[in-house]
């Protein structure tokens, strides 16, 4: 038992109290990272704990450790209290600086730790309450915040904005969004401006574009939620012929030395996204569907990969590019000890 359930004003400060502690925790990592010094991140012991995401256990900054400590702790007392009494769930609605929270806690904080469990707890509070007897729902809520406010400071903070997107995709591709009220082709036009306007960022395969990803994923969410959708940008606005032809097998030309060559997506993430994002648009119309057969035909019929036979059907897009170190190496000709050894005595 936390407290007395007749007690509401008592429940109501505490989980308020908690909120605005949550918040000051990620407040704390931006504050923590601005003083923090090279010498201290070299300095300060690590704590060795377990992964999600990998077999192996991990090893983490002990500042680090002890910020996400704080902020488990408390989200787990939140769930834990708005899941006895869901009606505290207005708390959350009502708590001024909820958007600030998001920014700081989901995209600005160095902290990749504290972002992950902020993270699961934002969407383990919404996918437990999506049925729930209560109005409004969480997510109609905090989703409007996410893909308008919050987008502008991912999209400007690119490289800290991996967990944000894990959080909007999941939420666009797991929740029912069909009542939340938010402007629709507002958002689809911004995510479909910005795939269009977008430079490539990526110079070969080992590099990756965080903000093109997760803007390609969050599409194709979206595009899975509202198929009706589909033909408008994906055929009208041409987003289809954008995405074969410069983000996926634009033929890389460079101009200068500070120009990164296309295609776009280079990297096997990069490129999955924007494959699953084409899907989704053909799934959606015919139209989309007819465009990306007209465009793919003519590369299995007539591309120089195959041979003569037709029977070479193995594309190695990584065949002619360079490698990351710069070099081209050497192939081997089934001479190259012997040349080696004529060099060695000559």
């Amino acid at each position: 038992m936390l407290y007395p359930k007749d007690s509401p004003t008592t429940e109501s400060t505490i989980t308020k109290k908690v909120i605005a502690f949550i918040q000051a925790v990620c407040e704390y990592s931006l504050v923590r990272e601005s003083k923090q010094t090279n010498q201290d991140l070299s300095n300060q012991p690590y704590i060795t704990v377990s992964s999600k995401t990998q077999i192996a256990s991990v090893k983490v900054p002990e500042t680090l450790y002890f910020e996400t400590e704080l902020l488990h702790y408390a989200q787990f007392f939140l769930l834990l209290t708005i899941q006895r009494n869901p009606t505290l769930i207005k708390e959350l609605y009502e708590y001024p600086y909820l958007e600030k929270l998001f920014e700081q806690g989901l995209i600005l904080s160095d902290n990749p730790h504290l972002k992950d469990r902020l993270c699961d707890c934002f969407f383990n509070l919404l996918a437990h309450f999506q049925l729930a007897n209560i109005q409004p729902l969480p997510h109609e809520i905090v989703i409007p915040i996410l893909l308008e406010k919050t987008l502008d400071v991912a999209m400007a903070n690119p490289d800290r904005s991996a967990t944000y997107f894990k959080l909007t995709v999941n939420i666009v591709s797991s929740l029912n969004i069909a009542q939340v009220k938010f402007n629709l082709d507002k958002l689809l036009s911004k995510l479909v401006r910005f795939v269009k306007d977008r430079k490539p960022m990526e110079r070969h395969h080992k590099d990756y574009d965080i903000l093109l990803d997760g803007v390609l994923q969050l599409l194709a969410g979206l595009f899975k939620r509202y198929p009706s959708k589909a033909a408008t940008y994906g055929y009208d606005e041409k987003l289809v012929s954008d995405i074969l032809q410069y983000c996926l097998f634009d033929i890389p030309r460079r101009h200068d030395k500070k120009t990164i060559p296309g295609p776009k997506c280079k990297s096997h993430s990069t490129r999955s996204s924007a494959y699953r994002l084409l899907n989704e648009l053909a799934k959606g119309s015919n139209q989309n569907l007819a465009e990306i057969i007209k465009f793919i035909v003519p590369l299995h019929k007539n591309g120089k990969w195959r041979t003569k036979s037709l029977s070479n059907w193995s594309i190695t897009p990584k065949e002619n590019e360079k490698s990351s170190t710069g070099y081209v190496g050497l192939k081997n000709l089934g001479c190259s000890k012997f040349i080696l050894t004529l060099i060695t005595f000559s």
